[in-house]
């Protein structure tokens, strides 16, 4: 009988010991048996017969962490060392996986021809390469209870918690602009007033009484022409417009008219979507989040290089056999005028039959999205969102956003960047799985309570946190 159920992880202590550390906890978490020796060992320590008593006899798989230091560490070679040897007679004991940009020429002899599992990309996706493995291999795990990670949280708590004291950059979600117009349009009429409706299908404006607040001309406008009387025009500085008292628009409050410039800048953007193809999707706050069709990528992976210099590839449709639905990554702009022009992204999933009109059902809908983006995690969302704005921007060096024909909005070529002085590991599910895996597998459950549908994040002007991505 075969009582091996221990995952026996080597490196090199103390260099490796942060990552040993991490890997640990993430494998104890998600129910597997872990061994892992943060103290470093010599010749003649008193621990080694427990070392090698838990290899020979207790591991059914052997982590070893390829890594610089690694190779002249000799607890490190030693447990290789006795690790080989029951390799030649269990082949796949061993499992290497790399931390750092060692060369290949340095990797030990011992493992120099097995395939290396790589982490360098990010630790996150290498466990998940990693639990795919210990899945195929039939390694032994607890999944039944939740007891599997209490003594390790115990322990380790504190240490996981500690930040590190190296500056990491963050990714917002906030697209600046680079340039906005300087002034706004007023167009005064007389006789009877005119609908917003005849205006906004045309260039983004507000009619407020016998005013329209707009940045086009008043000549770009083709319902100018059925409207019979005079129009006198002017124009303001933004700063004038949004001052505490604007003598031009003496019945507005300063929130009054900050709501409206609001209101004409999410017009540009819809506008600017409508133009680019993408479908709208109404939230249950009357919002729009705009989403790509399927005829625009068809499930394909779109390139995006976001502000850290990452690149990538990224699908923002797809379809679930599961569900028998098309699923698309939609997007919120939120408008933030104040301290700078910005635009803030809430995001979220909308399912259509056609892959084109979103599911008419609702709830059917909602279960739908808490499902099957259940393995849908940070650093997805993240690329997605840059994803999408590469995909909008399309071959040009950054987004315009048109007002009027003589006016734009341009923004800045990626999200906006922030250094922190601090850095944390960054929080990571060992079951994390690939993106085409983790779809296959969607869409199962269905045990849960429904809630709002609707978007986390903030609205218009109400808040102006930033939420690093």
């Amino acid at each position: 009988m075969n009582n091996r159920d221990l995952v026996f992880i080597s490196h090199a202590a103390p260099e490796s010991n942060e990552f040993a550390n991490w890997l640990a906890a993430r494998l104890t978490a998600s129910g597997y048996n872990v061994w892992v020796e943060l103290r470093q060992l010599e010749a003649g320590d008193r621990f080694w017969p427990d070392i090698e008593s838990a290899i020979r006899t207790q591991a059914t798989k052997f982590v070893t962490v390829v890594a610089k230091p690694a190779t002249m560490k000799f607890g490190y070679r030693r447990e290789l060392s006795m690790a080989d040897a029951i390799e030649r007679a269990t082949p796949g004991f061993i499992i290497p996986i790399r931390i750092d940009d060692i060369e290949h020429s340095d990797v030990p002899a011992e493992i120099h021809d097995k395939q290396i599992l790589d982490f360098t990309d990010g630790w996150h996706r290498g466990l998940a390469a990693l639990v795919k493995r210990f899945d195929k291999d039939s390694v032994p795990r607890r999944i039944d209870d939740g007891f599997v990670a209490s003594t390790w949280t115990a322990t380790e708590f504190d240490e996981q918690q500690k930040p590190l004291t190296t500056e990491e950059t963050l990714l917002s979600n906030w697209l600046m602009v680079n340039n906005a117009p300087a002034g706004i349009r007023l167009h005064q009429f007389e006789g009877d007033p005119i609908s917003d409706r005849a205006f906004k299908g045309e260039w983004p404006a507000r009619v407020v009484g016998k005013t329209v607040i707009t940045f086009a001309r008043a000549s770009d406008f083709v319902a100018r022409k059925h409207y019979v009387g005079k129009v006198t025009s002017a124009e303001i500085l933004l700063g004038a417009y949004l001052a505490p008292k604007c003598p031009q628009l003496p019945t507005l409050s300063s929130r009054d008219r900050l709501s409206i410039l609001v209101d004409i800048v999410r017009q540009g953007w819809e506008r600017c979507m409508t133009i680019r193809g993408l479908h709208a999707y109404e939230l249950a706050n009357t919002r729009l989040a705009w989403y790509l069709p399927w005829p625009l990528s068809e499930g394909k992976q779109l390139p995006f290089l976001d502000g850290t210099g990452k690149s990538g590839r990224r699908a923002l449709n797809g379809e679930s056999r599961k569900l028998s639905s098309r699923w698309h990554f939609a997007v919120a702009p939120n408008v933030l005028i104040k301290p700078s022009v910005r635009i803030g992204f809430n995001y979220t999933v909308v399912f259509t039959s056609d892959g084109l009109e979103p599911l008419d059902d609702k709830v059917k809908a909602h279960r739908f999205r808490r499902s099957f983006c259940k393995n849908w995690w940070q650093d997805r969302w993240r690329d997605m969102l840059s994803a999408y704005l590469s995909f909008i921007k399309d071959k040009e060096a950054a987004l315009a956003v048109p007002l009027s024909p003589d006016r734009q909005l341009q923004f800045q070529p990626h999200l906006a960047t922030f250094i922190a002085p601090v850095s944390a590991l960054e929080p990571v599910r060992a079951e994390q799985l690939p993106d085409e895996l983790a779809d296959s597998l969607a869409g199962d459950d269905s045990d849960f309570e429904v809630d709002h549908d609707g978007l986390h994040g903030y609205d218009d002007e109400n808040d102006a946190e930033v939420f690093p991505l």
